[in-house]
């Protein structure tokens, strides 16, 4: 049988992945902002349109996995909330 300490510990080995993630989803949306500009910046001096669609995709896809990831932190705390 598992001790309550070592479900506490694996619910805050969670909890440090899921924040983890989260950073790592954020620094990759920021990016992605940059390259949206960079790409409306080149758009603008550029006979052809550069491929903006696929960007504003990914962008939807981060936001929504920050999302998840959010959710997953929530029910993490209150699962160690009501230990």
């Amino acid at each position: 049988m598992t001790s309550l300490g070592e479900l506490r510990s694996a619910l805050a080995t969670v909890t440090e992945r899921t924040d983890l993630a989260r950073g790592h989803v954020e620094t990759a949306r920021h990016r992605l902002d940059e390259i949206g500009r960079i790409y409306t910046e080149l758009s603008a001096s550029s006979r052809e349109t550069l491929p903006a669609p696929q960007v504003e995709r990914a962008r939807r896809e981060l936001d929504d996995l920050l999302s998840v990831i959010a959710t997953a932190s929530g029910a993490v705390a209150d699962l160690d909330a009501r230990l």
